[in-house]
């Protein structure tokens, strides 16, 4: 589906799942969704709770109207946010030069 919000595990736990497949557990803390703040394709993964638990959302528009009116922090915001998804690339990357080289 399309989405538009950043979500962030405050308690609990859940499941990233990518064909039927589990890929990740994410614990308080983390978060997913991050580039339906800066995308409009439709999202690559599902997310199912593993029990209990409280997320926090971030919405597009919301957090574009943040970083105008609180650039200094909004810029915070966003290197994190960039920062986030050079890490998973990387990790990505890793994966499939692993995958390539026959290895796990």
């Amino acid at each position: 589906d399309l989405g538009d919000t950043q979500f962030v595990v405050v308690q609990g736990e859940v499941s990233v799942v990518v064909d039927d497949q589990e890929v990740s557990t994410l614990t308080s803390g983390e978060h997913f969704g991050e580039l339906a703040l800066v995308s409009t394709e439709p999202r690559s993964a599902a997310i199912v709770s593993k029990g209990f638990g409280h997320l926090l959302s971030i919405e597009r528009d919301a957090l574009r109207e943040y970083c105008m009116m609180e650039p200094q922090l909004g810029n915070l915001v966003l290197w994190k946010l960039v920062a986030t998804l050079g890490k998973r690339l990387r990790a990505m990357n890793a994966q499939f030069t692993a995958a390539a080289h026959g290895r796990s």
